[in-house]
């Protein structure tokens, strides 16, 4: 029993400085972020997913960004992985998609579906053609002509059988808010919403944008580099797993005066361009969600008819944990009642 303990010893051993090894690759004269790797195989994989009951940064990558800086490397799932916090990175990968970086997918996941490079490629292509027809049909033209009057009638059935239940467990709420007054504007109070009071809920959007800057469902974007990447002096070989942590960016103290405070009237004194490269919640690039204007306008009307013809209270729960994605570990049950 002693030998084969000692024999164990030794292997790990030898395992260790092998996988320790590996990642000094004599062909590669670049210099990469700073970082560790963790264990072998498995890297940091466990630290990255243990759950955090904070709307903030992981706790793993907050360590990390504090003694490495916004970009480091680690290895997850087996695979070496960049990781980036900063702004200007993630945008320029971004940017590359379809020229130095590709979408990835988990190896096993991959693996299992059959999903070799050449099909990985090709769901690329599926992927912008599925988007382009799809920006056909959710473009602004089709919702500002179809779309609002469906969506408006799918909202009133939707908070109708909600009034009716004794509890109902929902994900967001919000505060209310520039929709009485727009009511009570019409010729007809109950008549449908147009496009020219959808676009005039200036404040809504506010609320809409400042929700989803706290609350990104999902905290960071996966790609992987089809050739070298040189930036910032670092470089980044070919094969290598990205990770653009996207809700960095919504925090930044330097972007987002008390970047922990729910604040909507901060986007008042924001501009355009900030706001493109430091406020990703659809994604970016040629990922962009073609959706975005759909949910808005959906989110808009929804809070619009909530807040004009409904009260709510909260019942229980509410109580918030992220691993790899958001979620309400006991649920958010509210209870609704039409207005007098």
């Amino acid at each position: 029993m002693l030998t084969i303990f000692f024999g164990f010893v030794t292997l790990t051993i030898v395992y260790y400085i092998y996988w320790t090894n590996k990642w000094k690759d004599s062909k590669f004269n670049g210099v990469l972020p700073p970082g560790t790797m963790g264990l072998p195989l498995i890297g940091e994989t466990i630290q990255l997913s243990r759950p955090s009951y904070s709307l903030d940064l992981h706790p793993f990558i907050q360590t990390k960004v504090k003694r490495y800086g916004p970009i480091f490397k680690t290895c997850l799932a087996g695979r070496p992985v960049v990781v980036s916090a900063d702004a200007e990175f993630n945008h320029y990968i971004m940017l590359q998609e379809g020229k130095a970086v590709e979408m990835w997918y988990l190896d096993a996941f991959s693996k299992f579906f059959g999903l070799d490079t050449e099909w990985l490629k090709a769901l690329g292509l599926i992927h912008k053609y599925i988007r382009s027809i799809t920006l056909n049909h959710y473009g602004v033209e089709s919702l500002r002509e179809r779309f609002l009057p469906r969506i408006e009638e799918s909202v009133q059935e939707t908070l109708h059988y909600w009034a009716t239940q004794p509890s109902v467990e929902v994900k967001d709420s919000a505060a209310a808010v520039e929709h009485e007054a727009i009511r009570k504007a019409r010729v007809d109070p109950d008549g449908p919403i147009t496009w020219e009071e959808y676009k005039s809920m200036t404040f809504t959007h506010n609320v809409i944008s400042e929700t989803l800057r706290l609350g990104s469902v999902t905290p960071s974007l996966l790609r992987k580099t089809t050739k070298e990447i040189q930036i910032k002096g670092y470089t980044i070989p070919e094969g290598w797993t990205i990770m653009l942590v996207i809700a960095s960016r919504h925090r930044n103290p330097e972007v987002y005066k008390n970047p922990d405070t729910f604040n909507p009237w901060r986007w008042k004194e924001l501009d355009s361009i900030t706001i493109q490269k430091n406020f990703m919640p659809f994604g970016g690039g040629l990922r962009h969600c073609a959706g975005a204007e759909y949910t808005k306008v959906y989110l808009c009307t929804f809070l619009h008819i909530l807040f004009t013809k409904y009260r709510w209270t909260k019942l229980k729960g509410g109580k918030i944990a992220r691993a790899l994605i958001l979620k309400f570990v006991d649920g958010l049950h509210v209870n609704f009642t039409p207005k007098e």
